[in-house]
């Protein structure tokens, strides 16, 4: 495997770890972990390319199983990644619609902007629990109906993971990846 390849993360540290999300045979999201840190005892390395998405429907399915993984994996698979900031944004456009994180060591969180020029944001926090990537995912597709996205191909999306020394792959949206953001 090369460095630079995207790969999907398949932590095959302790199976009961493991969530239902990511055993369906695609993963939900993609890193690259830091292959020469000492506390790097991870196997099962693959890559799964994405296809783009269809319409709201294929999108909303995605960005379920996405956050489902999120709210339960960043969580268990600390120290190996200890938060996954997100970003969903109009393509072609600066700023963001809506932005959040997972994090093992405080709340999730999820950010939605109001107005052209970001004159409100508002700040939701979720508690740890099974279901809060559901709930994420519900205000998330929320807002951008609110925020007048007719088609899921008018967004992009962008992403980290902390610590800095993991290569962020993606998230599994079938949306295209914007690094201005």
């Amino acid at each position: 495997m090369r460095g630079d390849e995207v790969v999907s993360f398949v932590a095959q540290l302790d199976p009961s770890t493991w969530s239902r999300s990511n055993m369906d045979g695609v993963n939900a999201w993609q890193m690259a972990p830091d292959f020469d840190a000492a506390r790097s005892p991870l196997r099962g390395m693959r890559y799964v390319p994405d296809r783009p998405v269809a319409d709201w429907n294929d999108f909303e399915k995605r960005l379920r199983r996405v956050f489902a993984s999120l709210a339960v994996d960043v969580v268990r698979l600390t120290p190996h990644v200890q938060t996954v900031v997100w970003s969903l944004n109009r393509a072609g456009a600066t700023g963001f619609l809506v932005q959040g994180w997972f994090a093992s060591g405080q709340d999730h969180r999820l950010e939605i902007q109001h107005g052209d020029r970001g004159e409100h944001i508002r700040y939701i926090d979720y508690p740890h629990r099974p279901d809060c990537g559901e709930h994420i995912a519900t205000d998330t597709l929320q807002a951008l109906r609110d925020g007048g996205i007719a088609h899921p191909s008018e967004l992009n999306y962008d992403g980290l993971v902390l610590p800095p020394a993991a290569e962020f792959g993606g998230l599994r949206l079938g949306l295209t990846r914007d690094h201005r953001h």
